[in-house]
């Protein structure tokens, strides 16, 4: 098993690892415009009350949601994390906050449920295209050294993926939704594991095989708790 690189989170600005990795698990954090323009002060409080996290809680939240998934995952077993990532989204002592967002994005219409996810996914895509731009620059910077080289290109792979899936979300009837939604829920956790050094490179190749499998795969991963795009329960 190999090596985690101890500086592969640092190839990339903070702050984007940030919004990239909050967005699947919390829609909300890259869909303000629509929630202001819902008009919907309470709404708007909650969701300020997560933007205004320090950085270091916002980090501290996503490493607790990667402890979830450090170990490797078979297809069929990732209905089964999913289920403890959405409990823990509504359980995690100290960021009580994200479960007080979700209860109140769960009591709006579909239609402002739907709205909200895909501003999230639009936004998301920006935030990927970002740390992709980034990711060349490495690779020209690191030519000359095959082994990190050998991890960008891995890592680029990773994102192109990521993409893929946000594509086809954005693109999918409610059925299709809920088959490519919930494993990019979980890739994008397995992908931030890596840049944690929680998982090493050859897992997080095995992972970009893994799920890239599930998206030309006509059943996906279904999960009968997963409503659907207009009735999506964040």
């Amino acid at each position: 098993m190999g090596e985690t690189c101890e500086c592969a989170i640092t190839y990339y600005d903070p702050n984007t690892i940030n919004r990239a990795f909050m967005a699947p698990l919390v829609p909300e954090t890259r869909s303000k415009h629509y929630i202001k323009m819902m008009r919907d002060p309470i709404y708007s409080h909650y969701i300020d009350d997560v933007e205004n996290w320090s950085f270091d809680k916002k980090y501290g939240f996503l490493d607790l949601m990667t402890d979830l998934v450090t170990k490797e995952y078979s297809k069929e077993e990732i209905t089964g994390i999913l289920k403890k990532i959405y409990t823990k989204l509504d359980n995690a002592e100290g960021f009580e906050e994200i479960s007080i967002l979700r209860e109140k994005t769960n009591h709006v219409a579909p239609y402002h449920r739907e709205k909200i996810l895909l501003e999230s996914l639009t936004n998301l895509k920006k935030d990927i295209y970002e740390l992709s731009k980034l990711n060349f620059q490495n690779m020209l910077d690191y030519g000359s050294n095959f082994d990190r080289l050998h991890e960008l290109t891995v890592l680029g792979s990773a994102m192109n993926l990521q993409v893929k899936y946000i594509d086809l979300c954005l693109n999918s009837k409610k059925d299709d939704f809920n088959k490519i939604y919930p494993p990019l829920i979980v890739f994008s956790l397995r992908f931030l594991a890596y840049l944690m050094k929680k998982i090493t490179l050859e897992e997080l190749i095995a992972d970009v095989s893994i799920f890239g499998n599930i998206v030309y795969d006509e059943e996906g991963i279904g999960d009968e708790d997963f409503k659907g795009i207009s009735s999506f329960q964040l």
